[in-house]
């Protein structure tokens, strides 16, 4: 198993992580002034904070659970994932209300001091509003999962996204642990985030980029202009899997390189697991 993060001290106060056999994340103890709080995060997305459920995913958003409502929020995102927008129906009007809406720097930090706006879902005198936030309202959940749908590790000051197998610094567009695939690629740095390819590319689990396309024959395209050059100049064939993304944006594997007349594309399978297998490449 590649080496997963177990505990972070700032201080006395800690974060200890605990994972399955797979390594999924199932859980997060933050220990800060002797307040602990966990997080469990359970098949299919629900996630409970202190054995209270907080919120579990639809298709197109979350629903958030408060004071025994259900409400559905939607959220708005861009040809990477990244979350732009959130809305929901304001539970006493029926109207449409954006709760955030989040601008990003290509490599993921967020723009500050316009749009800062959020609203949230609390209980006010026995009924459930969808209104701003003060310092004296009860509320107690903020949805962390914003850039590259990643869960925003803002805990003890870390400021950090965390992915599966990695946490990225956004601040300085770099990943803080040593790629566990460096092996395979040595004219990268092993702290480079999404390929330095920000702007096409959408980083997968910490490991290895993957560049997104509006269509099959866009991302079969890309894939023949990309490694070609390299198969006919060095003599060697290349193959992957091409997938299609939750999204409707189609993506393909980590290309892997083979002997010309033995290409396996079913070797390159780091694919997501809730994306469909729509084709094989391998150049010629």
């Amino acid at each position: 198993m590649r080496f997963l993060l177990i505990k972070i001290v700032v201080g006395t106060n800690t974060i200890t992580y605990i994972y399955n056999a797979t390594g999924q994340k199932v859980s997060k103890i933050v220990n800060e002034a002797t307040n602990i709080t966990q997080t469990n995060y359970l098949a299919g997305g629900f996630q409970y904070k202190n054995n209270v459920l907080q919120f579990f995913p639809h298709a197109e958003g979350y629903v958030k659970h408060e004071a025994n409502n259900y409400s559905y929020v939607f959220n708005y995102t861009d040809h990477l994932g990244n979350i732009r927008l959130s809305y929901s129906t304001d539970p006493s009007t029926k109207a449409l209300e954006i709760l955030e809406e989040n601008n990003y720097y290509p490599f993921g930090l967020k723009h500050a001091n316009y749009n800062m706006s959020r609203k949230a879902y609390y209980k006010s005198g026995g009924d459930l509003v969808l209104e701003e936030p003060c310092p004296s309202c009860p509320i107690d959940f903020k949805y962390n999962y914003k850039y590259q749908e990643q869960e925003r590790q803002d805990e003890l000051g870390l400021n950090w996204d965390s992915f599966k197998w990695r946490n990225y610094d956004y601040a300085i567009g770099r990943f803080m642990n040593i790629d566990p695939l460096a092996e395979d690629y040595p004219l990268w740095t092993p702290y480079a985030f999404s390929g330095n390819r920000v702007v096409d590319s959408r980083e997968l689990e910490g490991l290895e980029p993957h560049t997104v396309h509006s269509s099959l024959q866009e991302a079969s395209r890309n894939f023949s202009q990309e490694y070609n050059g390299y198969s006919i100049h060095e003599k060697r064939e290349i193959s992957t899997q091409f997938y299609k993304n939750t999204d409707r944006t189609y993506s393909y594997a980590t290309p892997k390189i083979f002997l010309e007349g033995l290409s396996n594309p079913k070797q390159s399978d780091d694919i997501p697991v809730d994306a469909t297998i729509v084709g094989e490449g391998h150049t010629r």
